[in-house]
């Protein structure tokens, strides 16, 4: 009854997208400072512990890494898209700000 028309996206037009896509992802980081937790979160163990500092951004991409699995495989499945980038978002707030306080104190 109803007909999807959609005609199929070449591969330039895949590219394309997916170029825009991650360009958009990389800005989002960089606004919500997701790249704070990389390069100060070894600075900041280091004072404590500098044997482990060094590895602390491994560390983080591993988590990261672990997370994005969790989120793209369990998460997205669940609630969808639209909802997990929104609870993403704030979540990510409240790290970096906790993060703040943590190196200010």
């Amino acid at each position: 009854m109803f007909e999807d028309e959609r005609e199929e996206l070449t591969f330039q037009q895949k590219k394309n997208m997916l170029f825009c896509l991650g360009a958009h992802m990389c800005a989002l980081r960089q606004y919500t400072g997701g790249n704070v937790l990389l390069v100060q979160g070894g600075l900041f163990i280091s004072t404590f512990n500098k044997t482990l500092g060094q590895y602390t951004p491994l560390i983080i991409n591993l988590v990261q890494f672990g997370a994005i699995i969790f989120g793209i495989v369990y998460l997205q499945k669940k609630i969808g898209k639209k909802p997990a980038f929104l609870f993403s978002l704030p979540t990510m707030f409240v790290l970096n700000f906790a993060l703040v306080v943590a190196m200010i104190y």
